[in-house]
């Protein structure tokens, strides 16, 4: 069998992109590979293919090379050996991110990045970081740091520390990026890759050109040009041509710097890489000027480039409109792809099979990249959003909408884009729409989340106005809720003075809910006074927990024993937070109890996780009532983490031989949560699940459980709420002897 290395040695021998040797591999390919059974045979075929697809990109046919390798994958399916070709799904995603097919890209990554081997994973996360650096994406900066732990490749490290270089010299951190680019020289002189020591001096010429060393930076961009000459590689040839139009441009030879754009341009547009043509005719642009017809030519070639699909760089088309003097011009283009990508969040967020919850990655960093376009636009954008939001929030209480309708998602879009602004008017015109505006739940809930996750401090000024002085009481309780959510502790006198009998039932509810966010234990007091109204009980309750008063769950033991009705059950408040002392009560508030009673007191025993009760909740499941039958279940399923059907003839016998089986693996005394011993990593476990209402749930309980109030957004971004629990997870491994498992705990303290 013939060497895979072998035929890289022989091809870079020959001259770049032979034709002869792309048809003897392709004789090859078509008459001698009719099926491959072994692994050998697979990696000679990829070998082959590789050879094929380097040879049309030597020339300049990256198309054609993304088209061979995507049928090479599809024929690879039909082989008697069947198994995941990482390094041909990689070159060929390297292939479409030149080409700006991201979004393809990311979804060929998919099975990548949920493969068993760990560098397989790793380096679909550098591809994906790839993308986002390209696209000025946010947490392009996290997505390289996770490809970092599964890297072993010299290559692939080299790549990784390019790209954080690259992001450095974005944000103008030069010290940063220097460090980033020696350690990516070190990793591509062990890879013995040129074109990747090429990138290096390019990196580091532009990190001493932007501090102001010219003679250095032209002496590195020399290194730059010969690396990429010796590595025949066209692409890096037309990156420091560009480099060194920058260094004409800066000695004021304006007219050899344009020669150099020019031919920069020339060479990517035969390349086949828009992107790369569209910032090279950027700068053209900006050397000429916009007074200068020819500049205006530039930038409106550039503008096409960046808008036209699959490309839809948001941060080219805001370079551009920036430069032609009108940020708005773009806007409907922003809405529209911004609506686009809010759907493909929203149907990501639901986790239905199958996708997951970690598919909303990609719109939310697209969207994230519209947003840094929209909030570098001056007002004019701020009126058109202002209009635009008006308009869909007339439209959407017109006719009910669901959360997926186009116009559900449009307002969504405008909504995120419009927090994005830090501008006074911004402000005013999202708090117009919070207050004045009537809006079905799921453009409501996205409105307050925009506004919770929006930097515009004048946001807060107009929402403490709203709760110092209140006014419209639907306009009052949004503000309240958004304040909690924002943790304003500055909010929180204010929100104690709307307890009051004269504050709307909204109203209380929502400042009793922030002022347990917000963790303002001056308001023990007020809430205790309204502990006892039946429709605000258990938020109180929950706020009371959180500032560290245990006195509502004592209130719902009461109410649960006395059959007194709440606006909801009393019995998961007992369960979940009452400690071991509550068994007895649990248990007794079952016999000869009303069904909705004992239903109530069935959910607390599951919460409060204690096996001594695991025979009783099985005797409930004789009872011939189908919602206790249903909740007994769940509690069962809460504390010893095996679901049985309820409506499947004979659960009463099959939770018999499961506790039957399982017995043993329990002890009386202690707390089990999901067939585990309770501990705060299982609440942070918690935190990744599918439903927002369980995540917000498992939070709350990790506050009151531990003490601590490490923050977490249950409907915030994918990746931000990853960050939350992975801080979470790191606070739980080194506070694990603080809280020993199994107990039940309060505020850090152990209760039983």
């Amino acid at each position: 069998m013939i060497d895979p290395g072998a035929l890289r040695t022989l091809g870079g021998l020959l001259p770049p992109g032979d034709p002869a040797w792309e048809r003897e591999l392709a004789s090859f390919l078509d008459e001698r590979v009719s099926d491959v059974r072994t692994a050998d045979g697979l990696r000679l075929y990829v070998a082959v293919v590789r050879e094929r697809a380097r040879a049309k990109v030597e020339r300049g046919e990256r198309r054609a090379a993304r088209d061979l390798w995507a049928g090479a994958l599809d024929r690879a399916r039909s082989f008697a050996r069947r198994e995941v070709l990482a390094d041909a799904v990689l070159a060929l995603v390297h292939l479409e991110i030149e080409l700006g097919e991201h979004d393809e890209a990311e979804r060929r990554l998919r099975p990548l990045l949920l493969a068993e081997d760990a560098e397989t994973r790793a380096r679909g996360h550098l591809a994906i970081g790839r993308i986002a650096v390209t696209r000025q994406e946010p947490w392009a900066e996290e997505i390289l740091e996770e490809a970092a732990q599964g890297l072993t490749d010299p290559a692939d490290l080299a790549l990784r520390a390019l790209l954080c270089g690259e992001r450095h010299l974005l944000n103008q951190r030069h010290p940063q990026a220097r460090q980033m680019f020696m350690e990516a020289d070190q990793h591509a002189i062990r890879a013995g890759d040129p074109t990747l020591q090429a990138w290096v001096c390019v990196g580091l010429g532009d990190c001493a050109r932007g501090e102001g060393q010219l003679p250095q930076a032209a002496q590195t961009y020399k290194a730059a040009e010969s690396r990429a000459h010796e590595a025949r590689d066209p692409e890096l040839i037309s990156r420091v041509k560009l480099r060194e139009g920058d260094m004409l441009a800066a000695r004021g030879r304006a007219e050899d710097a344009l020669a150099c754009y020019s031919e920069a341009a020339a060479s990517y547009k035969a390349l086949e890489l828009r992107a790369r043509e569209g910032w090279a005719r950027l700068r053209i642009a900006r050397l000429l000027g916009p007074e200068s017809p020819d500049g205006l030519l530039a930038a409106r070639q550039a503008r096409e480039l960046f808008a036209q699909p699959p490309l839809s760089l948001a941060a080219g088309i805001g370079a551009a409109d920036a430069f032609l003097g009108d940020p708005a011009r773009s806007l409907p283009w922003h809405l529209n792809l911004a609506a686009i990508h809010a759907k493909d969040r929203l149907e990501a967020q639901r986790a239905r099979p199958p996708m997951t919850r970690a598919d909303a990655d990609r719109p939310e960093r697209r969207l994230g990249a519209h947003r840094v376009a929209i909030s570098a636009m001056g007002l004019p954008v701020v009126k058109a959003l202002d209009a635009e939001l008006s308009r869909l929030s007339r439209d959407l209480m017109a006719a009910s909408a669901r959360p997926g309708d186009p116009k559900v998602t449009a307002y969504v879009a405008a909504a995120d884009l419009l927090a994005s602004h830090r501008s006074y008017e911004a402000s005013q015109a999202l708090l117009h729409q919070l207050f004045e505006r009537p809006l079905p739940d799921a453009a409501a809930r996205a409105l307050k989340g925009a506004i919770t996750r929006s930097a515009n401090g004048a946001l807060v000024d107009g929402l403490l106005s709203a709760v110092e002085k209140p006014g419209e009481p639907r306009g009052v309780a949004a503000a309240a809720e958004v304040l909690g959510w924002r943790r304003e502790v500055s909010a929180a006198p204010a929100l104690r003075r709307l307890l009051g009998p004269k504050s709307s039932r909204a109203v209380r509810r929502a400042a009793v809910v922030a002022l347990g966010r917000i963790g303002d234990r001056e308001a023990t007091d007020d809430l205790l006074d309204v502990l006892e109204q039946p429709d605000l009980a258990e938020d109180v309750a929950i706020a009371l927990l959180l500032l560290g008063d245990r006195r509502g769950v004592d209130f719902h033991g009461q109410a649960l024993t006395s059959g007194r009705e709440l606006a909801n059950p009393p019995g998961e408040i007992v369960g979940r937070y009452g400690g071991p002392s509550y068994l007895l009560l649990l248990l007794g508030s079952i016999e000869d109890a009303p069904t909705e009673r004992a239903a109530s007191a069935v959910q607390g025993l599951g919460y409060l996780g204690d096996p001594r009760a695991v025979s009783r909740l099985i005797h409930a499941l004789t009872i011939r009532d189908r919602t206790l039958v249903a909740v007994a279940c769940g509690a069962l399923e809460l504390i010893l983490g095996h679901r049985e059907d309820p409506e499947e003839p004979g659960v009463h016998s099959r939770w018999e031989r499961v506790w039957e089986d399982r017995r043993h693996q329990f002890r009386d005394g202690v707390r089990y949560r999901d067939g585990q011993p309770m501990s705060p990593a299982v609440l942070v476990k918690k935190l990744g699940d599918d439903d927002p209402f369980v995540r917000r749930g498992a939070y709350d309980e990790l506050v009151i459980t531990t003490g601590h109030t490490l923050p977490f957004d249950s409907e915030g971004p994918w990746r931000v709420q990853v960050a939350h629990q992975r801080a979470w997870q790191r606070w739980c491994h080194a506070h694990a002897a603080e809280l020993p498992l199994g107990r039940w705990t309060f505020h850090g303290g152990v209760i039983g």
